[in-house]
């Protein structure tokens, strides 16, 4: 069986998803963070994931130090990683 954590297929194509934490929903605006990966294929997928959880992961700790990330930037955050 194949590791799919953080991943979600959706319409033929793979997206990163990842729970925002309760203390934070609020200043996210929602409780899950979903953003596209761009790839119908699972290989990719399941590597580009771990850059989007990096990103994730660094937003939330900014948030709670008082520095908010919008799901944009987590997005830009981990394009930036890509490159």
């Amino acid at each position: 069986m194949t590791d799919t954590r953080y991943l979600k297929k959706r319409g033929g194509r793979w997206s990163f998803q990842i729970a925002v934490p309760k203390d934070l929903q609020k200043r996210f605006g929602k409780a899950v963070i979903t953003q596209s990966l761009g790839t119908s294929e699972i290989r990719l997928a399941k590597d580009l994931r771990w850059k989007y959880l990096a990103a994730a992961k660094e937003a939330f700790l900014k948030a709670r130090d008082g520095q908010g990330l919008s799901s944009e930037e987590i997005e830009e955050l981990a394009q930036k990683e890509l490159r």
